[in-house]
């Protein structure tokens, strides 16, 4: 799996994101090309008002709508994408990390269990659980056979009683043929950088495991946005 995606050149995702905090009908709609150029746009949050959320990386940095109608702008950092998704999308950016079980790694502390053979949405699927006790939670990773693509993911508390979060994959392409020009950053605005760089956002956008990147949740009411608290930078490389 690992090796899968970190061999894509490039990707567009298509995914349906619910959870408990920012509601059930997302949609986020993700263009990827290596090394981390992302340009992804984001529908449905209920604090959005029906507008669209949009945020860009050409590697270096990264500029998003600060949804009060100002750009913002600063320097790439896998611990601050403020995206509603999970590892089903983070993987082709972030596999190194987020796919590791070595010391430092994401799953370094995690137990896991292969279900092989479940059904849903009319196929066959492999089920990767973890149980993350780092994080407090329990995932489901469906997993493609043929593709070693994961589609669907499924965060629950540790108890196995509250779904945290479901995405669920409903278009993926890889290795087609992307332009530059959409990854490419707005000059003639800093976005406030300094401010964002001092920034200490709410505990509350950490409520979900690691991988999970909440979006803001209102605008902000100075011209910068909410952004994910920085988690602790982990470099694993160990085969998962």
């Amino acid at each position: 799996m690992r090796a899968t995606y970190k061999e894509t050149k490039t990707a567009h995702v298509v995914l349906k994101s619910t959870n408990s905090r920012f509601g059930k009908n997302l949609t986020v709609d993700v263009f990827y090309m290596r090394e981390r150029k992302i340009h992804a746009t984001i529908e449905g949050l209920p604090s959005m008002h029906g507008k669209t959320w949009q945020f860009t990386s050409n590697g270096d940095e990264v500029q998003y709508d600060d949804l009060s109608g100002n750009v913002q702008s600063g320097d790439f950092d896998l611990d601050n994408i403020p995206m509603p998704v999970n590892l089903e999308v983070m993987s082709f950016w972030d596999w190194e990390r987020q796919l590791s079980t070595a010391s430092g790694g994401n799953m370094e502390r995690s137990r896991f269990k292969l279900v092989k053979n479940e059904s849903w949405n009319g196929k066959k699927w492999t089920v990767l659980e973890e149980t993350a006790y780092a994080q407090d939670v329990f995932v489901r990773y469906f997993i493609e056979p043929s593709s070693s693509l994961i589609y669907r993911v499924l965060v629950y508390d540790l108890s196995k009683d509250s779904l945290r979060q479901e995405t669920t994959v409903t278009k993926l392409d890889r290795n087609i043929k992307l332009s530059k020009r959409m990854f490419e950053i707005k000059d003639g605005d800093d976005g406030g950088l300094d401010e964002k760089r001092e920034l200490k956002p709410p505990a509350a956008v950490r409520a979900f495991k690691k991988p999970v990147q909440p979006m803001p949740t209102t605008a902000p009411t100075p011209a910068v946005a909410p952004i994910p608290a920085p988690a602790p930078k982990i470099h694993g490389t160990s085969a998962g």
